[in-house]
């Protein structure tokens, strides 16, 4: 520690002993101690001085830290500064408060791919990480995770984005026939003729996958299964005729 660093810790560690207004040391006493503490690269420190302040009011100082050690590809001293903010966070339900920190766990599995530390940080903010993972797994043509993410929240193809389906289908098609199937199961329970005709745009669509996939044999025998499984639904029948599914 510099001798000019020193001193200032010894002052600032002065002050946090004098009883305060209040009975309790100032935030920004803390904050500045904590600052000493990082620059000293003492990081369980820092954070210990700021887990003594309100988060609101140094988030700021927080998310600066963290984003000083990502640039630095010191991960994991990141990883300490993301469990802190991650124990503020538990029970956060404003996306757009997550979103930092997220941002700060994708960039970090961007830089060290090999690591599934951060996307694990993510998903234990499910389901108000989901537009963040999503968006996140596709980028990173992650399709498998994203085809499971999208079956985890219970996504409708009709939900997602058309492009983002595009882009899946494009490069692992198979990886989607779970998520017409479930779907399709849903539109189905609806038991109302609107339902059934949802049913038949996603069976078309689910035929295509299969066919893409050189399972054309399997799709057969399956459209054989939903045909004979739901022959009491007259306006299904009917809807799936229309489509051209059955004869």
């Amino acid at each position: 520690v510099s001798e000019w660093r020193r001193s200032e810790l010894d002052k600032l560690t002065a002050l946090l002993a004098e009883p305060a207004d209040g009975g309790k040391p100032s935030a920004a006493l803390h904050a500045a101690l904590a600052h000493l503490d990082f620059r000293e690269g003492r990081n369980s420190e820092a954070i210990g001085a700021l887990s003594r302040t309100p988060f609101e009011r140094t988030s700021l100082i927080v998310y600066a830290f963290a984003g000083h050690c990502l640039e630095e590809e010191r991960f994991d001293a990141l990883a300490e500064w993301l469990d802190f903010i991650r124990g503020r966070l538990a029970d956060c339900r404003n996306v757009a408060l997550l979103r930092p920190y997220l941002k700060l766990c994708r960039e970090a599995d961007v830089k060290q791919p090999e690591s599934d530390r951060w996307t694990r940080l993510m998903t234990g903010h499910l389901p108000y990480a989901y537009p963040e993972l999503s968006a996140h797994w596709l980028e990173r043509g992650k399709f498998r995770e994203w085809a499971d993410l999208q079956l985890y929240m219970g996504m409708r193809p009709d939900e997602l984005d058309a492009q983002d389906l595009r882009i899946a289908a494009k490069a692992e098609p198979g990886l989607l026939i779970p998520l017409y199937h479930q779907a399709v199961d849903e539109s189905i329970r609806s038991r109302n003729r609107q339902g059934y005709r949802t049913a038949v745009k996603l069976l078309k669509r689910l035929e295509k996958l299969y066919q893409s996939t050189g399972r054309g044999a399997v799709w057969s025998r399956y459209i054989g299964h939903v045909n004979r499984k739901y022959s009491r639904l007259r306006a299904l029948q009917e809807e799936m005729k229309k489509g051209k599914l059955v004869t």
